[in-house]
């Protein structure tokens, strides 16, 4: 799903083909040039080797953010106005669309990370 959203560069108009992921897991498996590892139920993660993977639970309930992002996310959602409060659906394309409009609670953050912040913004219902 990610490389497919990579592929299409943001443009939700641009049409990329469907990845089986079965068969790409099996391609990453036979390739010598990358280190396959399991995940959360099916998902994979495909890695170079030597390098180290850094990943975020983004589902984690865990909340290892400080109060004061908390409280800029908090400002940040209440100074929008209903058209700009209008966010996609789902943790990937909400945390995208906040990174794209450079949401000040979010810098400096990973994809993983702002991910994971909404995830815990949904939950809490601040999102």
């Amino acid at each position: 799903k990610r490389l497919r959203e990579l592929a299409a560069g943001g443009d939700a108009d641009v049409s990329t083909p469907l990845i089986d992921p079965d068969r790409l897991r099996a391609f990453c498996e036979g390739s010598l040039e990358i280190i396959v590892e399991p995940a959360e139920g099916r998902e994979f993660a495909a890695l170079l080797p030597g390098e180290t993977g850094c990943f975020v639970d983004a589902s984690s309930q865990v909340d290892p953010y400080p109060a004061r992002m908390w409280d800029e996310a908090a400002a940040y959602l209440e100074s929008l106005d209903e058209e700009a409060g209008r966010l996609p659906c789902g943790r990937y394309a909400c945390a995208t669309e906040l990174r794209a409009r450079s949401a000040p609670f979010l810098a400096g953050r990973t994809v993983g990370e702002a991910c994971h912040i909404v995830q815990l913004a949904i939950s809490t219902k601040m999102l």
